[in-house]
């Protein structure tokens, strides 16, 4: 065999075959082994040990409650499983959904005697699909060695504000290793194909550059996305990536792991816990990051209409815009990537770190993200997410512990750094999204124009961009509605996309009523060179569409401003205070001060206060008066007063 495949390399370089592009087939299909073992039973919790907690039985079955005020604990009896396992989970059900007070642990032991140490399965809530509320509190999964033992301890706080009562719960036992092998098909001819974990180079229109290893390279069995039909149990939806979402996976048996063959059963039991055990349909994350910086692709993003595919492309691997499972009510419009790993007290290699620089530069080139920016952003449950980061970690975004804290701490040098690699593209300034001159990010707005403006864009050379390239892009419609998905022709300013419009303008109108009413919206608008390239990051806006059928009035009232101290004709000295106040039937976004035609101070409200140094000023007579503007741009000015030295 090792001489079939000398002959087949050297054919390769004859051929010239190291120059194509790479295809990729499925060498092993893995059928992961799992194993649930649910204990819901008298007779499957009474054998435990019981620690300030204890086993009750009412009109609802069966309860584990625990005295209040003091820590309660509750330890299995062990668990067997048919096979050794690489990973366990846990889940359960409890009277309070989407509740993380309860701590988990699991132990191991190839005889059922001798055990090691505890380690904690961490719950890392608001994960998974949008559409979907888990029944079950799932922690994260517990890398084994291989072991067919476990017990579970669960410790109920002390402190919980609600009384805490367990219900059921689930060890899950999978094992995805080579034990799971089921089906060797042919070797190809493309390179990738030649070595384990072969990965391909995905680059970004900037540059940026990217080795992904492909869901046919880390085994991902398509079955387990797809009904007894074939069809897809998590249809894909695809929305423009406007936010980066950084995980970790809170495997602890992952930390630091470099070997690719367990680093790959550990995606693949990853992929079952999430597509099958949680019933997702399909892994939670766009891609992951292992402690040597190889980059997984996660979620199947492949563009078409049929389900699966036969030897992607680069471009089909890891595919932009694809709905993923990460963080709850933020899949539409995010990437999620996951540091494999828990980074909770484990600083993250710095190779893994890499990785996850390399992936956060190439998304973020590729949908011209300001790695440093933020904006609103309307989560799929209607509710707005004011000022999100553009590239955030999973804690910034929800109450979570996720990425951990050491990673965590870590995220504002990782964005820093990764902004400054060559080739990042420049911020396209001043952009500007009102209606009425109003703001409209993060609002919903009615009937009438919207306006949207920009300054002119110059690269770091000096050169001008030729035209500006933009689009509205329809993220879905009724909130919650989860059949409501948005085809890849329409997301962002994809190629495919017929609804992507050019324009040498630095600003352009648009009527609210050719937008469908109650749907959210994004605009987007970049930057273009001469030759019809990307010149510079893309700018957008988030905004409802609401289903009014009037227009909007325009605010045409002109704000009112007084000066109220120091009063008219008044003689002063030494160090005087002026103040003024403004009024207006919207609001005052700008206030600003002048002594003697000049500014002295500025406010972004009604009330202005500002501490004159008058012996720094000429004898004599001097004028003050102030300004106002609103946020439709009226401009109201004060009386002038006029005070002596």
């Amino acid at each position: 065999m090792k001489k079939i495949s000398a002959l087949l390399i050297m054919l390769g370089l004859i051929l010239g075959l190291s120059s194509f592009s790479p295809t990729i087939e499925a060498k092993t299909k893995y059928n992961t082994l799992a194993f649930d073992k649910k204990m819901e039973t008298k007779q499957d919790f009474e054998k435990g040990e019981f620690k300030n907690a204890k086993l009750q039985e009412n009109n609802s079955g069966i309860e584990i409650s625990y005295t209040d005020g003091e820590q309660g604990e509750y330890i299995t009896p062990v668990v067997e499983a048919p096979f050794g396992a690489t990973h366990i989970g846990l889940h359960w059900k409890e009277n309070i959904a989407n509740d993380a007070s309860i701590k988990a642990y699991v132990q191991t032991s190839n005889d059922g005697v001798n055990f090691g140490e505890w380690t904690e399965a961490m719950v890392e809530l608001d994960e998974g699909r949008n559409d979907m509320k888990n029944e079950e509190i799932f922690a994260a999964l517990v890398g084994t060695e291989k072991t067919k033992f476990a017990q579970a301890k669960l410790v109920f706080p002390a402190d919980a504000e609600k009384d805490i009562n367990l219900k059921q719960l689930t060890f899950t036992f999978l094992n995805s290793a080579e034990e799971s092998a089921q089906e060797v098909k042919k070797l190809s001819l493309a390179p990738s194909s030649l070595a384990v974990g072969a990965a391909v180079e995905k680059t970004s229109p900037g540059g940026q550059k990217v080795s992904v290893i492909s869901r046919e390279e880390w085994g991902a069995n398509e079955d387990y996305r797809l009904d007894r039909k074939g069809r897809e149990e998590w249809p894909r939806s695809y929305h423009g990536t406007r936010k980066i979402i950084v995980h970790h996976t809170a495997v602890t048996g992952s930390n630091g792991v470099m070997d690719v063959n367990a680093n790959m059963a550990a995606v693949r039991s990853t992929y079952y816990y999430h597509a099958v055990t949680q019933n997702w349909g399909d892994i939670g994350y766009n891609a992951l990051v292992d402690a040597a910086g190889r980059v997984y692709e996660g979620r199947y993003g492949t563009h078409g209409t049929t389900p699966t595919r036969t030897n992607p492309t680069a471009e089909q691997i890891m595919a932009l815009d694809v709905e993923a499972g990460h963080t709850a009510n933020f899949n539409s419009g995010s990437f999620g990537v996951s540091a494999m790993g828990d980074f909770t007290t484990f600083d993250i290699p710095t190779d893994q770190r890499e990785g996850l620089k390399k992936t956060i530069a190439f998304v973020a080139d590729s949908r011209g993200i300001d790695i440093q920016g933020y904006s609103d952003f309307l989560r799929y449950d209607g509710i707005w997410k004011e000022d999100m980061y553009n590239v955030a970690a999973h804690r910034d975004v929800v109450a979570t512990a996720c990425p951990g804290d050491k990673l965590w701490a870590e995220m504002t040098d990782i964005k820093t750094e990764t902004d400054h690699f060559p080739g990042v593209l420049s911020n396209l300034d001043n952009f500007h999204a009102t209606m009425n001159g109003v703001n409209i990010s993060g609002t919903s707005i009615g009937l009438g124009t919207l306006n949207f403006s920009w300054s002119t864009f110059f690269d770091a050379t000096g050169q001008q961009a030729a035209n500006y390239q933009y689009v509205f892009e329809r993220v879905f419609g009724t909130t919650g509605v989860a059949s409501d998905s948005q085809p890849w022709e329409t997301a962002w300013l994809n190629p495919e996309n017929a609804n992507v419009k050019t324009t040498a303008d630095t600003s352009i109108p648009i009527d609210s009523g050719t937008l469908q009413a109650d749907s959210q919206y994004v605009f987007y608008v970049r930057a273009l060179d001469s030759s019809g390239y990307p010149f510079s990051n893309t700018k957008h806006v988030n905004f409802r569409r609401d289903g009014s059928t009037a227009p909007v009035a325009e605010d045409t009232i002109v704000p009112t401003a007084q000066i109220t101290k120091p009063a008219n004709n008044a003689t002063v000295s030494g160090i005087v205070p002026v103040s003024a106040v403004a009024q207006d039937n919207v609001g005052v976004v700008l206030f600003e001060l002048y002594i003697d035609g000049k500014k002295v101070a500025s406010a972004t409200s009604g009330t202005l206060s500002y501490s004159w140094n008058t012996k720094k000023v000429a004898a004599g007579s001097h004028t003050i008066f102030a300004k106002a503007k609103d946020a439709a741009g009226n401009v109201g000015t004060s009386p002038t007063i006029t005070v002596y030295k």
